[in-house]
């Protein structure tokens, strides 16, 4: 192809570009968005607009539906046009927001001042503009504690100490990679992933890590962490190993390294001095590098906060903590006009969340609370009640409370609020079963929400989870399944009710009839406590179970069984074709098996569910199924038609926030909008609704981990 037009394209239509040249795979829209840290609607806009240009040179985008996109042409033009990129960068433009991004970039990576005329150069605006973008910098710096310093002449640089600069740094970092891509990129290289992934996002870690650094100080921690017994929590993990990385890349810009005096012997006197001069050493040998004293204060301060302990234990007494509590919940109450005072769990579990955060305030140690923004919208008052009441531990320390802290303290103080307002009596303690997870028992669990307010639904597991749960939880009065179960040691004592996935009238009556029959416990009703870590972690994971589910929804139409064995097949054929499967015969076994327990079915609508847990899958799957003519899914020996199956399935080793998600679905079989967009509606009206109710579930379940 001759006189091939010059390339005229933004920043991030470059990225997109580029990102498409270099790889040959299909990919959904919502993955791609993901990899290039753009909304999915930014992404079909850029992608509107490089269509003509890829087509000036013989190239386009090849869609196919179920796997996404991809960049095809000939290979020749395509290895053309990305040398070309890569050479020519003189045309690119930057939103505001990437400018300044960029230029935060620049200025916490400098040790010199930075003239106006270079950086207006370089993002190819006047100088008046930059003024500008440094005016909407300068309050983001503030929040670490940076001064913006600007002076004619010299040029304009930052003044903030290494504590506040490394804060500044790891949060423009989290900007830019989210907390849930690091942990992937770390957890990948064990599955022989990594290339891809590094490849992905290495231009998004800012030039501040090194991807190779992280991998092998994550190599480095986790001998450490084998050795020494710890077991840090995912959070932990990943702001620990990001720590490392950013003080390497500070040490190789020879950087000095310094902090508080007195902070630093306090730290020195603790048992987890001697663990950080143990990984400091382990470091410098693996990385070739001297890693100076004052870093091993700071990677103290990091093994003390991932380990939550007590560290200076003879200045924070236990007297001295409650005494702090009591008055901090003296504040809760006259704000809130609640009595607080007799939660005996909530007096537990502040003294716990003090005496580890009052030792992080003193110290000036960050913690990140990704929970904050949705605790200030979500439970605005309490929020605000919490920060006067915090006020009392200022007074009382002689430092500020950070926002972050706030949020942990608001979120224990919500439990007890939100529990206090609910109606106090006598409430079932039961637990709900099936053969999968996936459907049948969260469909249960929304009915029994509205007919038997008196149950407590303590948890919705599989079958192949019930002894092991019997066994390490605290007992339950009745176990509520959709199929038999046969009576174990572990299970013997716990009365058990089989019933149909959609209850009828008479389900309701023997329901109550099994619990009018129940002992009296003569207790009052409480519900369990709440950790608030694992809250965060847990809300955490219903966020990246979103975030992936909402990309696997696949509709078929003009499916033509001629009997359900037959759709059985087409379903594993279809899902073969668009999913990953690892082993087609154990997932057919594994669905055939669950369909045996007893089918799911909307007799009316004509409508069925198929799902299953299965070594056979390697990754979610949703997909809804019209089929041509009716197929007979012959229940009790009579004739049921059916027209339109849904489909969900899953690896059994899947987190079970996927799980508990993915339910929310089979709980909308109950809802007539819901059943009529699915019975009746466009390919793309159903996959819109699935995401609606998968959205909804997600605010859903998240509130619940959050009471």
């Amino acid at each position: 192809m001759e006189n091939k037009p010059r390339i005229r394209l933004n920043s991030r239509q470059r990225d997109i570009l580029l990102y498409f040249l270099e790889t040959d795979s299909y990919g959904t829209l919502g993955d791609l968005a993901e990899r290039l840290n753009v909304s999915v609607r930014t992404l079909q806009r850029e992608l509107s607009e490089l269509e003509p240009v890829i087509e000036q040179w013989g190239l386009k985008f090849d869609k196919k539906a179920g796997l996404g996109l991809k960049l095809a042409g000939d290979r020749a033009i395509r290895d053309e046009m990305l040398s070309v990129l890569e050479q020519d960068s003189t045309h690119k433009t930057y939103t505001p927001e990437e400018r300044q991004f960029m230029i935060k970039q620049l200025l916490l990576s400098s040790k010199d001042p930075v003239k106006l005329y270079y950086l207006s150069s370089k993002l190819c605006v006047t100088e008046s503009t930059i003024s500008y973008d440094l005016n909407r910098i300068e309050p983001w710096l503030g929040k670490s504690g940076i001064r913006l310093v600007r002076k004619p002449g010299l040029g304009v640089y930052i003044e903030g100490n290494e504590k506040q600069i490394r804060a500044a740094i790891a949060d423009l970092l989290y900007e830019k990679v989210p907390h849930d891509q690091l942990l992937e990129l770390l957890h990948a290289q064990a599955s022989n992933r990594t290339e891809k992934l590094e490849r992905s996002i290495r231009d998004r870690l800012l030039h501040f890590i090194e991807p190779q650094w992280l991998f092998k100080i994550e190599q480095v921690i986790q001998d450490l962490e084998r050795k020494w017994g710890y077991d840090m929590a995912d959070s932990a993990y990943v702001g620990f190993v990001v720590h490392l990385a950013l003080a390497v890349q500070r040490f190789k810009n020879n950087e000095e390294i310094t902090i508080e005096h007195d902070i630093f012997e306090k730290l020195k006197t603790t048992s987890e001095y001697a663990l950080a001069t143990e990984l400091a050493a382990a470091l410098s040998s693996k990385l070739e590098l001297s890693i100076p004293e004052s870093e091993i204060g700071y990677i103290t301060m990091h093994l003390l906060g991932a380990r939550s302990k007590n560290v200076f234990s003879t200045e924070f007494s236990h007297s001295r903590i409650n005494e702090y509590v009591s008055q901090m919940i003296s504040v809760m109450e006259r704000e809130l006009k609640l009595n607080l005072e007799n939660d005996l769990a909530l007096t537990d579990n502040l003294v716990t969340h003090l005496t580890s955060a009052v030792q992080r305030i003193e110290l000036g140690m960050t913690i990140r609370n990704p929970l904050l923004e949705h605790v200030k919208q979500q439970y605005s008052d309490i929020f605000e009640a919490t920060r006067k009441a915090s006020k009392v531990l200022e007074r009382q320390i002689g430092a500020p409370v950070p926002d972050e802290e706030i949020g942990y303290l608001a979120m224990h103080f919500g439990t007890a609020i939100l529990r206090k307002r609910e109606t106090v009596f006598e409430r079932r303690r039961v637990l709900l079963v099936c053969s999968s997870g996936i459907g049948a028992s969260r469909l249960l669990s929304a009915q029994l929400e509205k007919k038997l307010p008196q149950l407590h639904v303590v948890d919705t597991i599989s079958l192949f989870q019930l002894e092991e749960w019997l066994r390490t939880h605290s007992p339950v009065d009745l176990v509520i399944s959709t199929m038999s179960i046969h009576q174990t040691e572990a299970s013997g004592s716990v009365a058990i009710a089989v019933v149909n996935p959609f209850l009828t009238d008479d389900d309701i009556a023997y329901l109550e009839n099994k619990l009018n029959v129940l002992p009296t416990k003569g207790r009052p009703y409480s519900e369990e406590q709440t950790d608030i870590e694992e809250a965060v972690e847990q809300v955490e994971g219903f966020g990246k179970a979103l975030a992936s589910l909402l990309n696997k929804i696949t509709v078929f139409e003009n499916v033509s069984p001629s009997n359900k064995q037959e759709l059985i097949q087409l379903v594993l054929t279809l899902v073969e074709e668009h999913y990953e499967v690892i082993d087609a015969a154990t997932l057919r076994r594994d669905l055939e098996r669950r369909e045996e327990l007893g089918p799911v079915l909307l007799e009316e609508e004509k409508a069925a569910m198929l799902h299953c847990r299965s070594e056979g899958i390697g990754e979610m799957c949703i997909c809804v199924l019209k089929l041509n003519q009716d197929v007979n899914w012959t229940v009790n020996g009579a004739y049921v038609p059916v027209r339109t199956v849904l489909t969900m399935m899953g690896p059994v080793r899947a987190p079970k926030e996927y799980f508990e998600l993915i339910s929310e679905i089979s709980v909308a079989l109950i809802d007539e909008e819901f059943t009529e967009v699915l019975i009746n509606g466009t390919p793309a009206e159903i996959q819109e609704s699935i995401r609606l109710v998968l959205k909804k579930g997600y605010l859903k379940l998240a509130g619940e981990v959050l009471r």
